[in-house]
């Protein structure tokens, strides 16, 4: 009977849902720059990475960067367009 319900119903793309694309993408990973394999709805997610070990460098440089200052010439400019938003 389920079939016969959704025969009746319709597909899910006659109702407005559409898959995400399907597929995949090749990416150079931000941390190593190796080419990596990512599916194309992961896009939306920020698929940076080729794996969990790049990640957490990143992140560990990315602390030691703030931790040192070397990072206030880019959190300067967001800080200003913040205030500003936040004026409006």
């Amino acid at each position: 009977m389920a079939y016969g319900l959704r025969t009746e119903l319709g597909s899910p793309s006659d109702m407005g849902y559409h898959q995400p694309g399907t597929g995949t993408v090749y990416l150079h990973c931000a941390m190593c720059a190796r080419p990596f394999r990512t599916f194309r709805y992961r896009l939306r997610e920020g698929a940076k990475f080729c794996s969990m070990r790049c990640c957490w460098a990143a992140q560990r440089a990315f602390t030691k960067a703030l931790a040192d200052g070397r990072l206030e010439l880019i959190l300067a400019e967001e800080r200003e367009r913040a205030k500003r938003a936040a004026m409006c």
